[in-house]
């Protein structure tokens, strides 16, 4: 897969799990920075406010997506 399919796979893999949670998928970032690649993702919801405890518990669910789907091939460190 080249950089543009993997972020559109991204992108539809995390907003489904965002969609189901009531949140919106409002930026993606996928870039090397240093020596790693950093996925960073923003997210909102509509009627606004998001936890500490919510990104965490995201942060989790997406990194155990992103295995299951094994989409990014390489190491990477998720921000949420």
């Amino acid at each position: 897969m080249d950089r543009q399919e993997i972020i559109a796979e991204l992108k539809n893999v995390i907003g489904d799990e965002l969609k189901i949670r009531g949140m919106d998928l409002v930026d993606l970032i996928l870039r090397h920075e240093g020596r790693g690649l950093i996925l960073r993702i923003l997210i909102d919801r509509p009627e606004g406010g998001i936890t500490v405890g919510e990104c965490s518990e995201l942060n989790n669910r997406i990194t155990s997506l992103l295995d299951e789907k094994d989409i990014l091939q390489t190491r990477y460190i998720l921000e949420v």
